[in-house]
């Protein structure tokens, strides 16, 4: 793990992923700790987290680029820290050079294409300016994939 500013950093895939409570909220355990290794040190991170790199990893080490995770790059326990940070999420994202995004582990075969056409969607309605159109999918589709 390094630290960089953000004009200076090297290139880098920034990931989006669902949050929940973190393993460093005390008083509150989060369920299903993992462990990844950062600079050969174990760090703690939730289920959904330990997914999305495991699934995601290997195709950041192909492309040889430098992983942004809000989880690992933002000291958790600093809330003056943590608060700035997440000021500057909307700017991190707009330098990284690509943002996956993990909607977690796909239940259904099905599930995955929905969500994939669900993305496709707000991809057309968003490149043509319309953030209001993407706004009504978002709400329209997700009842839809809640209801499922």
């Amino acid at each position: 793990m390094h630290a960089y500013s953000r004009h200076k950093a090297p290139p880098y895939i920034a990931l989006s992923y669902t949050w929940g409570r973190t393993p460093y909220q005390k008083g509150r355990p989060a369920s299903l700790i993992y462990s990844i290794t950062l600079n050969y040190s174990a760090f703690p991170v939730q289920q959904n987290l330990h997914d999305a790199l495991r699934h995601l990893g290997p195709r950041v080490r192909r492309r040889n680029q430098a992983f942004w995770v809000d989880a690992n790059c933002i000291n958790q326990n600093d809330m003056p820290e943590r608060s700035a940070q997440v000021q500057q999420m909307k700017a991190i994202y707009e330098c990284s050079d690509a943002v996956f995004a993990w909607l977690g582990v796909p239940f259904e075969e099905e599930e995955t294409r929905l969500g994939v056409a669900v993305m496709r969607e707000f991809n057309v309605f968003l490149s043509i300016g319309c953030s209001r159109c993407a706004r009504q999918i978002a709400r329209t589709r997700v009842i839809v994939c809640m209801r499922r």
